[in-house]
């Protein structure tokens, strides 16, 4: 009996050290930076509404099927300086990279 305990709680401690793993911060980071210039870039192409990444404030990875997302919580400046919320798909098979959302963030 203690020895299948002992089991159960190593499985449950793996399996919430994997959960954190696939949801750990990227802030700040090179990788960080270039995904919240992509995210401007194609944000520009997409909108009247031109930005200048500023900062990158935080950011957070998680593994999905075919790839990560990235979600980036940005500084930008198009006359006034405004927080945003850019996620990105990056599937590392096809080396592309995907902007899946780009919007105001109030925190």
């Amino acid at each position: 009996m203690r020895r299948e305990c002992y089991v159960v709680c190593l499985l449950f401690g793996l399996s919430i050290t994997a959960t954190m793993a696939s949801r750990k911060e990227a802030s700040g980071g090179l990788i960080a930076g270039d995904l919240a210039q992509f995210a401007v870039t194609v944000h520009n192409k997409q909108s009247d509404d031109p930005l200048k990444l500023l900062a990158v404030n935080n950011g957070f990875t998680q593994v999905v099927s075919g790839g990560i997302n990235y979600k980036i919580i940005l500084l930008a400046v198009d006359g006034l300086t405004k927080q945003y919320q850019a996620i990105v798909f990056e599937n590392h098979s096809q080396n592309s990279r995907k902007l899946i959302s780009f919007i105001p963030y109030f925190s």
